[in-house]
Formats: C-alpha cells, structure tokens, sequence
C-alpha cells in the first residue's frame, strides 16, 4: 500500500514538472508604430546586405577600370526611408526634446553632431564581471556588446542642426511620449566606390571609468533630403523638415 502511494506520488511530481516545462512563455509585445501616411519603413538590414552582396569590394583580381564600371550601374531602389529606434540605442545616439512653455516651442536635440545615425539595434548583450588594475585594485566591470545598423548622412552639415516645433503643451506631452523620427534618405555610391561600410567601436575599462564596449557599426551612405517629426501612435505629422544636398562630398 505504501509502495502504491509513493508511486501516485512519484507519477504526479512527474506529471506536474512536465506540465510546468511545457506551459508556453508569453513573450512581451513589440509595440506597433503607426506610421505616416504615405511614408514606410524600409529593412535597413536587408537594404545593408543587398548593397554589400551586388557590390562587392575590389580585390586583387579586378582591374580599376572594371570595378569602376559595375559600380556605375544604378541600384534598383534610389529613395529609402527608415523610421529611428530611439529607445533602445545607448545614450550619446538618441535624440532629446525639452519644451519651453513661455514660447509653446518643443526643441529636438541629437545628443552628438555626427555623420553617423543608428536606424536599429540587431545584438545586444550586457553583463558585469570583476576587473583588476594593473595596481591590484578590484572593481565591477560593466561590459556592452551589440550590433548596430544606420546611415552615415554624407549632407550632415544640413542635417545636425536643432529643430524647433510649435505645439500646445497638451501634444508636447504626447509627442514626448511617442516621437517618431522618420528618414527619407537618397543613397549615394560614395566617390564611386562604395555604398556601404563597416566600423567597430571598442572601449577598454579604466579604473576611473569600469565601462567596456564592444560594437559592430554596419552604415549606408545617404544623403537625407527630408526628415519627418511625427506620434508614432496616432501617425500624425508635426513636421517635415527638408535639406540641402551637394553633388560632391571631400572624402
């Protein structure tokens, strides 16, 4: 009677472990963005592999005349456009608004004037490890590793430059809850030679500052010819901001 017990047991434990393992996780809701209409939000990804694949880099074997030409021929799409992730994309990236009640003006800020905007973020991982200095001093390590996509903006001189809106306070909150940043970019075969280019970002920890990355920076050279200011929930545009370009750019 006992040994008939334990097995009831035995047989129910089992019973519940397996039904715990295979209860499905529930995984957490991408929010959707609602965009503009008229506009959408190409793959820069897919945009990145495709230029890298049909324009490959020269090599040994290829004369100059011959790799000038096939980078002559024209890519099948001119006009991109790709919606900013301005949430997950580490700090000095982001753009920032503040709102000036006085005058009923929001400003948009990019946090630094470069060339280089991140579109999306494909890798990320983030983890914390005991380091040791040269002195023997310990600390806690925080070490960042990723994958970044985006343009390299070649008109940026145009493009890196505040933007003020006028809008009541009421969808200044709003719009500081849901901002949408949407690029219309132009593609340019840079100096005839390339569309697109790779970079690595790499920071080593210092006892002074105990923070280390490690990035892979994948970017598509465009001009931006509009940048559209839009509720990325409702799809309503607040402003479309249109820039100047130049036939040449110095390398």
């Amino acid at each position: 009677m006992r040994a008939f017990s334990v097995f009831k047991i035995t047989v129910f434990l089992y019973a519940f472990v397996l039904l715990t393992v295979q209860q499905p996780v529930a995984k957490a809701s991408v929010p959707s963005i609602v965009l503009p209409e008229g506009y959408n939000n190409d793959n820069i990804v897919v945009l990145y592999n495709d230029l890298k694949k049909k324009y490959p880099e020269k090599d040994e074997f290829e004369t100059k005349e011959a790799y000038w030409k096939r980078m002559q021929v024209p890519y099948s799409k001119e006009i991109v456009l790709f919606v900013k992730n301005n949430d997950v994309l580490i700090r000095w990236d982001k753009y920032y608004t503040r709102y000036d009640a006085e005058n009923q003006v929001l400003s948009l800020k990019k946090f630094l004037y470069k060339s280089e905007i991140k579109i999306k973020r494909t890798k990320f991982s983030e983890n914390k490890y005991k380091g040791v200095s040269g002195f023997g001093v310990k600390t806690i390590v925080s070490s960042y590793r990723g994958e970044d996509y985006g343009i390299y903006v070649m008109n940026d001189k145009y493009v890196n430059k505040d933007i003020e809106i006028q809008i009541s306070p009421d969808k200044a909150k709003e719009l500081k809850k849901n901002l949408g940043i949407l690029f219309v970019c132009d593609l340019k075969n840079h100096d005839q030679k390339a569309y697109v280019k790779k970079e690595s970002y790499y920071k080593s920890p210092t006892f002074t500052s105990p923070t280390k990355y490690d990035f892979s920076e994948y970017y598509v050279f465009v001009d931006v010819i509009e940048m559209v200011i839009f509720n990325n929930k409702t799809g309503t545009v607040y402003v479309k901001k249109v820039f100047e370009v130049e036939d040449d750019y110095e390398w």
